[in-house]
């Protein structure tokens, strides 16, 4: 007899939109996929912001979504999450797939498979798989245990979780990226912002992005490029610490903060670029880039990339074609990657966008679809 297709996934997110966030924009953009292929999606995730925000998203997008009411104690939070989970779960066809994303998400549905009998499916992107606490690293594990197909984002993903136990049944799926934000956007035209070249960050401003590693090169790379500027676009988090950096270094003037910006803003920024840099490194938590779906977007505007080569990176980068890959801290590997991309830009900027093109939504998804269907 031919196997049921599990028409009926539930989606368990850690994080979803309107509020920004990687495993909340994958999360979305995986929903509405499968949703546009004929898959009957429920998500369930819990509130983050204001609810009539959130309620007119998810309705806007046309997608059923059950939001764990917050809580100002945290306990009362973490249990509303706990209860609406079995609720949905109780409900849930039995032929269903539940797909987990996100670290909370993966404990909750690993914990719950104990008792329904389903097919389960996680997404492991980084900082829930990397985790310092012994105990909760041990319990991590065990919930991958209790799933029938893990899916790491990166290559990079993937060794993480075979170190720790090599007997889990993982597959890559890189992360794709929305090209429709985009499809508006003029052909780049460079030298739209300031700097000769002008190198850009899209990301939150923190350690793990690296933003630092950048600006910590600035001053032996400006004897190569005397005019250079490098732009940080995102939710400034350590601006300051960072603005004090650039200072005591000498290269404030080289450097500019543009803080959160709408999609069209982004367009405009990333069009009048030059370079994109990621010098992503390891946080204290073990948390690292499980990917870099900004890498993609910005070759999808014909922007070549220097990215950390110690981390999820590695797949979004087309190493000596869409850009450079280095160590994130060596300042003499960034000064190479910058002088080999302005030498060969035309070749660099196209290979960027083809490259680009491979890691669509709309072709992202066709990889989950064919797993989700061996797994009945």
């Amino acid at each position: 007899m031919k196997k049921k297709r599990p028409n009926s996934i539930l989606l368990v997110a850690t994080e979803f939109p309107p509020l920004p966030g990687g495993i909340g924009d994958h999360a979305f953009n995986l929903a509405k996929h499968l949703k546009e292929k004929a898959y009957d999606v429920v998500v369930h995730t819990n509130a983050r912001g204001e609810r009539a925000e959130e309620f007119a998203f998810d309705n806007y997008h046309r997608l059923e979504v059950v939001r764990a009411v917050r809580s100002h104690i945290p306990i009362f939070t973490m249990w509303r999450r706990i209860y609406t989970y079995w609720r949905t779960l109780h409900h849930f066809p039995k032929e269903g797939l539940v797909l987990a994303s996100g670290k909370f998400s993966l404990w909750m549905v690993g914990l719950f498979s104990l008792f329904y009998r389903r097919s389960y499916m996680a997404v492991l992107h980084g900082v829930d798989i990397n985790l310092k606490q012994p105990i909760l690293k041990r319990f991590t594990y065990w919930c991958l245990g209790r799933f029938n197909l893990l899916i790491a984002v990166s290559s990079y993903t993937r060794e993480v979780v075979l170190r720790h136990n090599p007997k889990l049944k993982v597959q890559v799926i890189n992360n794709g990226f929305e090209a429709q934000k985009f499809q508006t956007v003029s052909p780049p035209e460079k030298g739209g912002i300031k700097g000769i070249p002008a190198l850009i960050t899209v990301g939150r401003v923190h350690q793990r992005k690296g933003q630092h590693n950048v600006i910590r090169s600035l001053q032996k790379i400006r004897d190569q490029f005397p005019d250079i500027h490098y732009h940080m676009v995102g939710i400034p988090t350590d601006q300051e610490r960072l603005e004090q950096m650039a200072s005591d270094l000498g290269v404030r003037d080289n450097i500019s903060f543009h803080g959160a910006v709408t999609d069209e803003e982004l367009a405009n920024l990333l069009t009048g670029a030059d370079i994109f840099c990621m010098l992503s490194e390891h946080d204290q938590r073990g948390d690292f880039e499980g990917f870099g779906i900004a890498i993609l977007e910005a070759n999808f505007l014909g922007l070549p990339a220097i990215g950390s080569g110690n981390s999820g990176i590695a797949d979004a980068i087309n190493d000596g074609k869409s850009g450079v890959l280095v160590q994130p801290k060596k300042t003499e590997e960034l000064t190479k990657a910058l002088e080999a991309i302005m030498k060969n830009y035309a070749g660099f900027s196209k290979n960027a966008r083809r490259w680009a093109e491979r890691f669509k939504w709309e072709k992202v998804v066709k990889n989950y679809i064919a797993h989700i269907n061996r797994l009945r």
